[in-house]
């Protein structure tokens, strides 16, 4: 069975009782242009799942941790990552094409928990708020150390503003 997967038979018969449930897993191909979860990076997701007159109600907490570069200063920033979720699952064919569906006994949680990890990534990345980055002429990391470039240097281009 898969590592997000639970089985709902008795819940699907028998939904007078609502599910707990805690897994842990992997998810392959989590990231967005900076920032990404790592390969062997586990995963959790808490929840509860209620049989609803749809289908299934899911209600949880994922949590894992992302990894990724500064875009300010290129040094490597990571962060913890915890969204909770409250999504219906309903049976193949009913219901809308872009929610989630109940294929059987199993609810699989594998699209879900990729999906709201994949929206919770930074898309901008910093290893703190307070990162200075790199000096735009040296490149000297400014977290590090000042860089001995004059701060009055004005590109010739945009010398003619001066005047103004």
């Amino acid at each position: 069975m898969k590592p997000f997967a639970i089985g709902v038979t008795k819940l699907l018969r028998d939904s007078s009782e609502p599910l707990h449930f805690e897994l842990e897993g992997r998810i392959k191909d989590a990231f967005v242009s900076f920032s990404k979860v790592p390969e062997g990076e586990p995963v959790t997701i808490t929840g509860v799942v209620e049989p609803v007159h749809q289908g299934l109600l899911v209600t949880a907490t994922i949590k894992t941790t992302w990894q990724g570069s500064c875009v300010r200063c290129l040094e490597q920033a990571e962060g913890p990552i915890e969204v909770d979720v409250v999504e219906l699952f309903e049976e193949e064919g009913q219901g809308e094409e872009d929610t989630y569906h109940l294929s059987g006994d199993i609810l699989d949680l594998s699209e879900l928990v990729k999906d709201f990890v994949v929206l919770e990534l930074p898309v901008v990345p910093l290893c703190s708020k307070s990162c200075k980055g790199l000096c735009v002429n040296c490149g000297q990391n400014l977290n590090e150390e000042a860089c001995s470039c004059s701060k009055d240097e004005i590109d010739p281009r945009w010398g003619k503003l001066s005047s103004l």
